[in-house]
């Protein structure tokens, strides 16, 4: 229950500074901003501002809606349908309210982990459009690694939580 509580208020926070983070850089919104990259990184989509603004928000809040609804909702589904490994053994009988409390934590981290790689793409954007930023390989390249890493890690830990009983 622990992790549930130190996850929930990090995405709390997540949501907070993301918040936070988009009203202090609409001002320095360029008219159009890009949001696709071709291969060698050169935008090939644009779209103004304001479009900009409600395509990030209702992705973040998607992407939001389904961890926390996964979240929530795991305690409903079928435990078929519970992707682990040893699902038997872990999501039955006293173990279940723990197993199902762990996996809800993981995926509030992965909540939080998602809205921040957005955020980044929000800024990186912003930054190209502006001119402030020549090539943004390296700083995406930086941010799918650095959630990739947060992925890998919570796969890593499952594994080892979720192991045969001995």
């Amino acid at each position: 229950m622990i992790w549930f509580n130190a996850n929930l208020v990090f995405l709390i926070v997540t949501i907070i500074a993301a918040i936070g983070l988009y009203v202090s850089w609409i001002p320095t919104l360029p008219a159009e901003i890009p949001i696709h990259f071709d291969e060698n990184m050169v935008p090939d989509d644009v779209v103004s501002s304001s479009e900009f603004l409600w395509i990030f928000i209702f992705s973040q809040l998607g992407a939001l809606l389904v961890f926390v609804g996964l979240s929530v909702g795991i305690r409903y589904i079928p435990v078929s349908l519970v992707n682990l490994p040893n699902r038997e053994y872990w999501l039955t009988g006293e173990r279940r309210a723990d197993s199902l409390n762990w996996l809800s934590a993981m995926l509030m981290l992965m909540a939080s982990s998602v809205m921040w790689l957005m955020i980044g793409l929000f800024r990186m954007s912003v930054q190209f459009g502006r001119g402030d930023l020549q090539n943004p390989g390296p700083v995406l390249w930086t941010m799918v690694i650095m959630f990739l890493a947060v992925c890998a890690g919570v796969i890593i830990c499952s594994l080892f939580r979720f192991k045969k009983p001995v």
